[in-house]
């Protein structure tokens, strides 16, 4: 999935140069990063289940909370006491994020300091602009200005760099796991 994501934003980067003024290549581009950031996300929630599950099969012990949070669907009681799973979870994109880096990290033995500071601020405005252009209720909400469209870049930036270096930390640990015949951390 993430490669043909990245393969989209690649086919869009040169029709985006001729014309980076354009508000639909801008609204384009906002919308395909965006899909690359929900799929770095997916992949990262899946792998921090994983680690998650691993540690509980070796201790018996499981944080139930962070696995239901992890799951990209949530679930309801039904008034029958059935429990019914919805379509897709609806926690909002940066707070869903901000825990599945913070748990993924936590599981690899990362430092979990990297949500704050200017990224991270960056990544939640351009997460408000992405919504106002989704869900637009005004023509004015379309309309991406030149400072909206750097904190865009700033913020996708700093989120699509910080999976990847979570990841990275991920594959060592992985790694070095299966040099030592599984015995590391997992």
């Amino acid at each position: 999935m993430m490669k043909e994501l990245i393969e989209e934003l690649a086919v869009l980067q040169p029709v985006l140069e001729q014309d980076p003024k354009c508000q639909s290549r801008r609204r384009l581009y906002i919308r395909t990063t965006f899909a690359i950031v929900e799929g770095y996300a997916c992949l990262l929630r899946e792998n921090a289940r994983r680690h998650l599950f691993s540690r509980f099969a070796n201790t018996l012990s499981i944080e139930i909370q962070k696995a239901h949070f992890l799951d990209d669907y949530s679930y309801e009681i039904r008034e029958n006491g059935e429990i019914r799973r919805k379509n897709r979870c609806d926690y909002p994109l940066a707070s869903h994020l901000a825990f599945t880096l913070r748990t993924l990290a936590e599981e690899v033995g990362s430092p979990t300091d990297f949500i704050s500071g200017n990224g991270w601020d960056a990544f939640n405005k351009s997460v408000k602009i992405r919504n106002r252009i989704t869900h637009p209720k005004t023509s004015a909400d379309i309309f991406v200005t030149d400072e909206e469209y750097e904190t865009l870049h700033e913020g996708i930036s700093w989120a699509t760099s910080t999976c990847q270096k979570i990841l990275d930390k991920e594959s060592r640990l992985v790694s070095s796991d299966g040099e030592q015949g599984g015995q590391g951390k997992a």
